[in-house]
This record gives C-alpha cells, sequence and structure tokens, in this order.
C-alpha cells in the first residue's frame, strides 16, 4: 500500500498505484496521501498528463503528440511536432 488513504481492495487501487509507480502522480503534501476524493486543479491535471506522455514515449519511443503537425504546449514544455516524426 503506497498510499495511507488508498487502502487495499478500494477500487482503482491498483491503478493508483501503477500511477505512482511509473511516476505519473507523487501523491500529495508529503506523499503518504492520495486524496482520491479531492477535486485536482488544471495545474496537476496538466502536471499528471505531461508525465503520463513522457512515460509512454519513453517506453514506446513513441512521441504520440506528434500525430499534429502544430507545437503543443503542456506544463511550460514545448512539443513540436512534424509529420512523419
Amino acid at each position: 500500500q503506497l498510499f495511507d488513504d488508498v487502502p487495499i481492495g478500494r477500487p482503482n487501487f491498483e491503478d493508483i498505484n501503477k500511477a505512482y509507480t511509473i511516476g505519473v502522480t507523487k501523491g500529495v503534501g508529503d506523499g503518504t496521501k492520495f486524496e482520491p476524493y479531492r477535486d485536482i486543479t488544471r495545474e496537476e491535471y496538466a502536471t499528471m498528463l505531461y508525465r503520463a506522455l513522457d512515460y509512454i514515449e519513453n517506453e514506446t519511443g513513441e512521441n504520440i503528440l506528434c500525430n499534429f503537425n502544430t507545437a503543443i504546449f503542456i506544463c511550460g514544455q514545448r512539443w513540436h511536432c512534424r509529420l512523419g516524426n
């Protein structure tokens, strides 16, 4: 059990722990809680999205954002994508 407030057997227990394991979330406060019923901010959502996309790219070698011919900004990071990249 990684978070004090996400007990074994809780719905989404495995998904929450996987998100922590791959670096998508680090918990809240000192990292011992996840607060699964708290609303998240746009900034928190963007951070988790950035981390998830970064994980996918590192695991697959594919930048899924580069399916578009555009520059995309998430969490202050700029992805410049060209077709065929």
